[in-house]
């Protein structure tokens, strides 16, 4: 087995956010092309062998477990103090740095939206996540919404997240699926194959794409197997939308993120060409961890499927 770059493949999805009765349609590049790399051939690359492929998910938990710990750690030990928090329709509130994060303050303060409709904030000309400590005191200068180009830029964005996601459960060899996990329902997994994440950003025209390398025989899928394929990760994005499991941040070293993904060398490719001292900010979403500057929705609750509308080779 080799993994290949596969042709250009389409797939468009109508999303639907329940919170809002907002559409938009999303196109969900599954398969893109990718200009094939030599190590992705090499059975001695790092993350090629079968035995460590397997139990990846849970390793890469692992590490993410540790690291995360360790922040968490470490904010605790920082000052608490009283901080001022002003709101953009100029009310302030009290808070305590270090402790209170965005999301306390939206759920705490009487405005005109439903909280629910608050997908992140900006602080000093920055994005943040809801789930964001505040250390300091703080001027939020307005609350972003699928309202707004920034707001669906986002909720794409989470979305993207959520596809690679289902990607690596729908490829991955069976485990036991976590306790929190409302296991009824849960999607059947395809073959086990080996499935490389790269990159999936929001697009400017609309909607995202993830890029992927897949474990596959030397000849092309059939269209009964892209039928297949994109069906199953449909299922699996489906099912874990309804477990509503957070988005969490992480920042770490260099050296930190290259063991947090040394199963696969499209990210070890992005991190070599970092700076050692620069801080990199990873996202967790239940099972799933990538590489990511932020900001997220503030769980997979916020994101709802419906029907699969067509798909088209490039």
């Amino acid at each position: 087995m080799n993994f290949l770059p596969l042709g250009a493949c389409s797939t468009r999805f109508l999303l639907r956010s329940s919170e809002w009765g907002s559409h938009c349609l999303v196109t969900m590049q599954a398969w893109r092309v990718v200009q094939p790399r030599s190590f992705l051939y090499s059975r001695s690359a790092p993350g090629l062998v079968s035995a460590r492929w397997c139990s990846y998910i849970q390793d890469r938990s692992r590490v993410w477990g540790n690291l995360y710990a360790r922040q968490t750690a470490d904010r605790e030990q920082k000052p608490q103090t009283v901080i001022d928090v002003k709101l953009p329709d100029q009310q302030h509130v009290v808070a305590t740095s270090n402790v209170t994060r965005l999301s306390d303050i939206i759920k705490e303060t009487e405005m005109e939206r439903s909280p629910s409709e608050i997908l992140a904030v900006e602080v000093n000309g920055e994005i943040l996540d809801l789930s964001a400590y505040l250390t300091a005191d703080t001027i939020i200068s307005r609350y972003i919404t699928f309202d707004s180009l920034v707001g669906k830029r986002l909720f794409w964005h989470s979305s993207a997240h959520l596809l690679g996601y289902a990607l690596e459960q729908y490829q991955s060899k069976d485990y036991t699926p976590p306790e929190h996990w409302d296991s009824e329902g849960m999607p059947k997994r395809g073959d086990c194959r080996k499935v490389l994440l790269d990159d999936g950003p929001a697009l400017d025209s609309g909607g995202f794409f993830y890029d992927f390398m897949i474990e596959a025989e030397a000849t092309p899928p059939t269209k009964e197997q892209e039928h297949k394929f994109l069906k199953g990760v449909r299922k699996w994005m489906n099912f874990l939308v309804k477990q509503k499991e957070p988005f969490e941040r992480l920042e770490l070293y260099k050296t930190e993120a290259m063991e947090l993904f040394s199963y696969n060398p499209l990210k070890l490719h992005i991190l070599q060409r970092l700076d050692e001292s620069e801080t990199i900010s990873c996202y967790r979403v239940g099972e799933f961890v990538d590489l990511c500057k932020g900001p997220h929705v503030p769980s997979l609750s916020y994101l709802k499927w419906s029907d699969l509308k067509g798909m088209s080779l490039q």
